[in-house]
């Protein structure tokens, strides 16, 4: 009986032994994964910054441009 009783508790200790071991697998494989989306995520926000302000140097130039195209209407016209 205390040999079925040790077998026993020797089982358990090794299932549990082995469900910390893939415990310990699955959180650093969670971890990493979520490392990864982290700076992918911070690569998109910055990718994202950069458009945004490429966008507005553009939007700028171009308010400029129509600015620059009216004065010279306006300059050719009284010139007539």
């Amino acid at each position: 009986m205390k040999n079925t009783i040790h077998e026993q508790e020797k089982a358990n200790y090794e299932l549990q032994s082995k469900t910390m071991i893939v415990d310990h697998t699955h959180q650093s494989f969670y971890l990493e994964q979520h490392e990864s989306l982290e700076e992918e995520n911070r690569q998109v926000h910055n990718t994202n910054n950069a458009t945004i302000t490429r966008l507005q140097e553009l939007e700028n130039s171009s308010s400029q441009l129509q600015v620059d195209q009216l004065n010279l209407f306006l300059t050719i016209f009284f010139s007539l």
